[in-house]
Order: structure tokens, then C-alpha cells, then sequence
């Protein structure tokens, strides 16, 4: 039988590694979220593909806020979004992760969840590309200067 543990990963990298925690508002209303992880953020994406139904989709949403947010976000953007005279709606909520997102997304990272399919820039800083650096690099810095 197989095993599998996440023991050694406890301490799992962020999704977009690097970023901080986001302080927005609402309405006036101050807000915290934090960096997605690996999990969050793929789930997110599957749910968001081609064919995907809309209500999965919109549950998805709703899913990954919760996942981001601090708890004091999430009791009140359900009870906004639950109260008929509000006009907090589902489309406020997408503005909110598209900005998030958008945020996160606009600064550097080094995560290899976020672009595992592109090179890193020059791959001087890319974990990926150790083992070549190790049989290169050593000189390199010595002939920038």
C-alpha cells in the first residue's frame, strides 16, 4: 500500500511567494487577506475552467475568499451578501479577487506554483536551475564587475 505525508511540509510555501498579506476596504470597512497557498490557488483555477458549471464557479469564488480572508472579512461579506437591502453582490465580490489577485500577481515572486511553465528571469535566482548554477555561476559574478 502507498503512503503519502505532508509532515515535511507543514510550513508550505504561498502560492505567490513573497506576498504579504493585503489590507483593502469596503464601504469603509477594513479588511485583511492573505496569500493564497499552493491548494487554494489551484483549486480556484480548476474551478474557474472551460465547462465548469456556474454555480460551481461562483461557489468557488466564495470558497477561495473564505480561504484568504480574515475571519472578520468573511462573517461580513456573507452577511452582506445574505441581507436583500445591501448592494454588496457577487459582482463586488469578483472586483475584490480580481484586485487581490491582480495585486499579488504585480509584484515579484519566486514561486514555483505561479509559473512553473515559464523560465525564470536570467534563472540566477530560480531554485529550478541549481544544479547549473553550481558549475557556472562561480565565475560569473567575477566577470560582471
Amino acid at each position: 500500500m502507498r503512503e503519502f505525508s505532508t509532515a515535511a511540509r507543514r510550513s508550505a510555501p504561498l502560492a505567490l511567494e513573497g506576498s504579504e498579506p493585503i489590507e483593502f476596504t469596503v464601504d469603509g470597512d477594513k479588511y485583511t487577506a492573505y496569500p493564497p497557498t499552493p491548494g487554494q490557488f489551484m483549486l480556484l483555477m480548476s474551478a474557474q475552467a472551460k465547462g465548469r458549471d456556474e454555480v460551481e464557479s461562483v461557489a468557488s469564488i466564495i470558497d477561495f475568499l473564505d480561504g484568504i480572508l480574515d475571519e472578520n472579512a468573511q462573517a461580513d461579506f456573507r452577511r452582506r451578501l445574505m441581507d436583500r437591502d445591501d448592494p454588496f453582490d457577487f459582482d463586488t465580490v469578483t472586483q475584490i479577487m480580481e484586485g487581490l489577485i491582480e495585486e499579488w500577481s504585480a509584484r515579484p515572486t519566486q514561486s514555483p506554483s505561479a509559473s512553473s511553465s515559464s523560465p525564470a528571469n536570467g534563472g540566477r535566482k530560480s531554485t529550478a536551475r541549481r544544479p547549473s548554477r553550481a558549475s557556472t555561476s562561480r565565475t560569473s559574478p567575477s566577470t560582471d564587475s
